[in-house]
């Protein structure tokens, strides 16, 4: 069994029970019929007293043994382990430091430093420690693993699979292992190697839900929303207190613009964990697309005050909801905030360049795009905005080639096949801009503007039954679009006046 977090709100009690029966049992101290049997069950805040009790009860049994050994090491060890669990973090890291003084050579000793290291934030003393524990045995796989989280943190996915990968040579059933190199081949944009290591976290402990999840991230940014949601859906029925697929289920949901569902899912995951700042964030989203402003930016400005100030994301989602709510140089302001944090975010500089756009100053929209870019030439959505840049200008043609690329780089953008639909429909190319709106449907069967520009098409064309047909169809996912009522009602005007 891995030690688990160095945390005491998020420790289970069957942990603590029995880490105090390892450890009290190493001492000969251990006390049967004052244990708690695995059936017995009470209330959390009984429970919550029990586990408070019986930590007390393991740190006295151990300054006992001290007293009368001051040279136990275990006992100072074990003391600081439990004092972690009670929060007093600086006695922790004082009995820790006492055993390694006594005892310079245990591996579990440096093991158990990293991890009190690793509980405050600490990662590279908690990544030294684990590897000096690997120095002194190399089959420590706990080490390796609790070493793979902490390169994970840092971001350092390469590393953090090549330890994970050794604990995989040491034990080849360790279905976290798989789990955890598979999140981290995501994180690292390797998702065909991600895919196997999921699936068989899965086939070997079909009950853990973390697994669905990260597969369903994986299917999610493979364009596989179905997939993806069926996976968030698994890992909530398997675990109901998870809050990170409610949230990830929810960004479905938006994205298919069934916002009522989508901020169901947020409020839920917020609900779980009130500390989940990117739940904030995209109800925030989605209660812009509902036109609800106040709730929108309330909800970014929670993310902002919760969010980790090192994380430009908080920044980047509340400038998302100013920009689509036409506040470009709030916006602005903020994408700059999110600039500074990360200057290589190419997502950050692509939405302020589509800002610069919206507020009219093609030069630095482009000039953005460009940059982006620069630090990831595959990022589709620079590509959609140069695109549109061109076709505002009316330079169709050359609007067609930049979506074209971006096709070519994801042929499942159905935002790349509405954009050069338009292009084509402004060209009086009809039958092309149809045959581009029906792929970015097919992707997308939610996607308004696509319903309502085959409406335009068969005004066009003078088909004005199947014009009113697209704009009602675009009327069942948002009644109150006021483009679709405008145009459905102008067809019905006209109708009307030819009628007299």
């Amino acid at each position: 069994m891995r030690i688990p977090s160095l945390n005491l709100r998020k420790l289970s009690f069957a942990s603590i029970l029995l880490l105090a029966s390892i450890f009290l049992f190493s001492f000969h101290l251990f006390n049967a019929d004052a244990m708690i049997a695995e059936g017995d069950s009470f209330s959390k805040a009984k429970e919550n007293e029990i586990k408070k009790n019986i930590i007390e009860a393991t740190i006295t049994k151990c300054t006992k043994v001290i007293k009368n050994d001051p040279d136990n090491f275990r006992a100072y060890a074990t003391r600081g382990l439990f004092y972690s669990y009670k929060g007093d973090v600086l006695q922790a890291m004082t009995d820790c430091n006492k055993a390694i003084e006594i005892n310079p050579k245990s591996a579990e000793l440096y093991y158990i430093r990293g991890m009190i290291f690793k509980q405050i934030g600490n990662i590279d003393r908690a990544i030294a420690d684990f590897s000096k524990t690997i120095e002194i045995n190399s089959s420590y796989t706990y080490a390796y693993y609790e070493r793979g989280l902490s390169y994970k943190d840092k971001r350092m996915f390469a590393k953090a699979i090549a330890d994970f990968t050794k604990v995989l040579e040491l034990n080849p059933n360790d279905s976290d292992a798989y789990n955890s190199r598979g999140y981290n081949y995501l994180q690292n944009g390797e998702l065909d190697k991600a895919l196997p290591d999921l699936n068989k976290a899965i086939e070997l402990n079909p009950g853990n839900a973390l697994p669905y999840n990260n597969r369903g991230i994986l299917h999610q940014r493979k364009g596989e929303t179905d997939q993806a949601l069926a996976d968030y859906s698994k890992s909530i029925e398997i675990d109901p207190n998870y809050a990170k697929p409610y949230n990830n289920r929810g960004n479905i949901y938006k994205d298919r613009n069934e916002l009522d569902k989508a901020i169901n899912d947020y409020t839920k995951a917020i609900e779980l964990d009130p500390k989940l700042y990117q739940s904030y964030a995209e109800r925030g989203m989605a209660y812009s697309k509902k036109h609800n402003f106040a709730l929108a930016i309330s909800d970014c400005n929670k993310a902002v005050e919760i969010g980790p100030k090192n994380r430009n994301y908080v920044y980047y989602s509340r400038a998302n909801v100013l920009s689509e709510n036409n506040k470009y140089d709030l916006a602005i302001k903020d994408y700059n905030e999110a600039l500074k944090i990360n200057p290589n975010d190419a997502e950050a500089l692509t939405d302020r360049g589509l800002t610069y756009y919206l507020k009219g100053d093609f030069s630095q929209a482009i000039s953005d795009c460009n940059k982006a870019l620069k630090i990831n030439p595959k990022l589709e959505r620079a590509y959609n905005n140069l695109g549109n840049i061109h076709k505002t200008q009316k330079n169709y043609d050359e609007a067609i080639l930049i979506y074209s690329k971006a096709i070519d780089i994801n042929p499942k953008f159905s935002i790349g096949f509405y954009g050069r639909g338009q292009a084509y429909y402004y060209k009086d190319e009809y039958e092309k801009a149809l045959h581009d709106y029906n792929e970015a449907l097919k992707i997308n069967p939610h996607y308004i503007k696509a319903l309502i520009a085959k409406g335009h098409v068969y005004m066009c064309k003078n088909n004005f039954d199947k014009a009113v047909y697209y704009y009602d169809k675009a009327l069942e996912i948002d009644p109150n679009n006021l483009e679709a009522l405008y145009q459905k009602a102008s067809i019905y005007k006209n109708q009307y006046k030819h009628d007299e």
